[in-house]
């Protein structure tokens, strides 16, 4: 029997991001609570007049992380792994959706990050 996926529209994407976040306080918290899950001990938050840039000192991604957990929505590896590698806090996230704070708050996004 062939294997069939599911098609989903960037649209939904952005349904999601407006119903599940709402506010900007929110989407903000939720990158927060990205940064403590990294097990960073330092997160910034700048406002310039056209950006917002979130940095932290935590783990940072490798390629793969960022691949098969940062692009999937809705995953559900905070679940599975309950604790921060380095620091072992109990991680906040729990729906997977804490990236589309960034669709949420802006029209792009540039994304950097170095694993440890």
């Amino acid at each position: 029997m062939p294997t069939e996926s599911f098609v989903v529209d960037a649209a939904l994407l952005q349904e999601l991001g407006e119903r599940l976040i709402g506010r900007p306080a929110i989407a903000l918290g939720e990158l927060i609570k990205n940064a403590f899950d990294a097990d960073a001990t330092i997160c910034k938050i700048e406002f310039g007049s056209d950006s917002i840039v979130v940095s932290d000192n935590g783990n940072g991604m490798a390629d793969d992380d960022f691949r098969t957990h940062w692009l999937r929505i809705a995953t559900k590896h905070k679940v599975d792994e309950r604790t921060s590698p380095r620091f072992k806090r109990p991680l906040t996230g729990s729906k997977g959706i804490g990236r589309l704070t960034a669709q949420f708050l802006a029209n792009g996004l540039i994304l950097d990050s170095t694993p440890r």
